[in-house]
C-alpha cells in the first residue's frame, strides 16, 4: 500500500496511538496497518513518542512540589 491511500489513515494514527480511536475507524484503520509497513513504522514512531510524553509528565508529576489548596 502507500502512497496517497494513507493519507486518510494517517491523520487517525496519532489518536490510533494512544487507544484513543474507537468503532469503524479503529478496525478500518487496524485493516489498513496489516498490509502498510510504512503506516505500521508510523505507529510505531508515535507510540514511541506517546511513551515518552507520558513518561516524562510522571516525573515531573512526581518531581513538581505539592501545593496545599487555601
Amino acid at each position: 500500500m502507500g502512497g496517497t491511500e494513507c493519507g486518510a489513515y494517517r491523520t487517525g494514527l496519532g489518536v490510533y496511538a494512544i487507544g484513543r480511536l474507537a468503532g469503524a475507524e479503529a478496525d478500518a484503520l487496524s485493516a489498513h496497518l496489516g498490509g502498510c509497513p510504512q503506516c505500521r513504522d508510523e505507529l510505531d514512531r508515535l507510540r514511541g513518542v506517546a511513551e515518552l510524553l507520558a513518561r516524562s509528565a510522571r516525573q515531573w508529576n512526581a518531581a513538581a512540589p505539592q501545593h496545599s489548596g487555601g
